[in-house]
């Protein structure tokens, strides 16, 4: 019995190989990496789909509008049609997404806002504005608001026959981590020679609504005429800013127009040395916005007073 003890444990004996110890043993360390090495990954996953998936504040942009299509014409004539749209990223009430029914209800337009248009989508879809210049032969200048999945998310879009037009983005103040604004500044030349100003605009319908609508009337008074303001104020016509911005010599082309009542409208085409001829709104099965449009003409200096 003392033999056999002594030769198994003889300095250079062979020793039988254990596969449960090796596995439990000599493997416990790879496993601790890998383990650690996936709560890394996993951890990185987390993160990016967080910040990813967050929205975030999109940089002021300008740039140029650009023709696509048909020639446009290179100045804006005396008189022209315009419109506002909150497309709510040309959703339908029902269900799904139906770009072709904004479209139709642009047809004719030669000036048009729109809000809450889409961004683009990794690589294959562009965002929304630069869709409908193409199907309508439209230019177009796209201001984003937020940014999600590190690319444009939405924002609001100017399109227009008149390409001949420098656009610059204003990101507006805002306290909260969702719901970004900006307002988009272009202008147009004319055929009278006096430059057209329009500002774009969508107000944010919470606490920030009084600041960026201070900032937004401020900028449109102090614009020298001709100028518009259109877009999603998110603010009827009681509004005591709104009202502010009236009295001192804005128009609502509506109004001019006759085209029915203000009292609850919240989407707007206001004017500065131009007036409302016709108008009217067309409803889509898209959006919970109709969509707002004026026949405008410029004015003659005589007829531009404030108050009138």
């Amino acid at each position: 019995m003392a033999a056999t003890t002594a030769q198994a444990t003889a300095p250079g004996a062979s020793k039988r190989f254990d596969a449960a110890a090796f596995s439990t043993v000599a493997l416990r360390p790879a496993r601790r990496r890998y383990r650690r090495t996936a709560a890394f990954v996993l951890v990185l996953v987390v993160f990016a789909t967080a910040w990813g998936n967050g929205r975030h504040a999109a940089d002021a942009r300008s740039g140029t509008l650009a023709s696509v299509g048909q020639q446009p014409s290179s100045h804006v004539p005396g008189r022209f049609r315009v419109a506002t749209f909150n497309i709510a990223t040309g959703h339908r009430r029902d269900g799904g997404v139906d770009l072709a029914a904004v479209a139709r209800a642009l047809h004719g337009i030669d000036v048009a806002a729109l809000q809450e248009v889409d961004g683009p989508w990794i690589a294959y879809r562009d965002n929304q504005a630069d869709d409908l210049a193409d199907h309508l032969s439209l230019a177009a200048a796209f201001a984003p608001t937020e940014r999600r999945w590190w690319q444009d998310h939405m924002g609001n879009a100017l399109l227009t026959r008149f390409n001949v037009a420098p656009w610059q983005s204003i990101p507006l103040p805002c306290t909260q981590r969702r719901g970004f604004r900006n307002l988009l500044f272009a202008t147009l030349p004319t055929e009278s020679g006096k430059p057209l100003k329009v500002l774009v605009a969508h107000i944010d319908r919470r606490q920030d609504r009084e600041a960026q609508l201070e900032i937004v009337c401020n900028l449109f008074e102090s614009l020298a005429e001709p100028a518009m303001l259109l877009g999603d104020l998110n603010t009827t016509r009681d509004d005591p800013r709104l009202a502010t911005c009236f009295g001192r010599g804005a128009r609502d082309a509506l109004d001019d127009a006759g085209a029915g009542s203000s009292e609850r409208r919240i989407d707007w085409i206001l004017l500065r040395g131009l007036r409302g001829t016709a108008g009217g709104e067309v409803r889509e099965e898209v959006s919970d916005h109709p969509l707002y449009w004026a026949d405008v003409e410029l004015m003659g200096p005589a007829t531009t007073q404030p108050g009138e």
